[in-house]
C-alpha cells in the first residue's frame, strides 16, 4: 500500500475540517444526534414492552392452573 504523502493528508485534514464547519452551520450534526436519540428512545421502549408481554405470558399459565382449581 502506497504511503500518503504529505499533501494528500494537509487536503483530507481540511475536507474534514470544512465537513465538520459545515454540519456546524446547518446543525447537520445535532439533527443525526436527535434522530439517533428518537430511535433508542423507540427501542427502550419497545424492548420494555417486550419485556412486559413475556413476563405476562409467562405468569398466564400459572393464572390458568389456579382458575381450574
Amino acid at each position: 500500500m502506497a504511503k500518503p504523502n504529505l499533501a494528500d493528508l494537509i487536503e483530507r485534514a481540511e475536507r474534514t475540517r470544512a465537513s465538520e464547519l459545515r454540519n456546524a452551520a446547518t446543525g447537520e450534526t445535532e439533527l443525526y444526534l436527535s434522530i439517533e436519540n428518537t430511535i433508542e428512545e423507540r427501542l427502550r421502549a419497545f424492548n420494555k414492552m417486550m419485556r412486559a408481554k413475556m413476563m405476562a405470558a409467562e405468569a398466564a399459565p400459572s393464572l390458568r392452573r389456579k382458575q381450574k382449581s
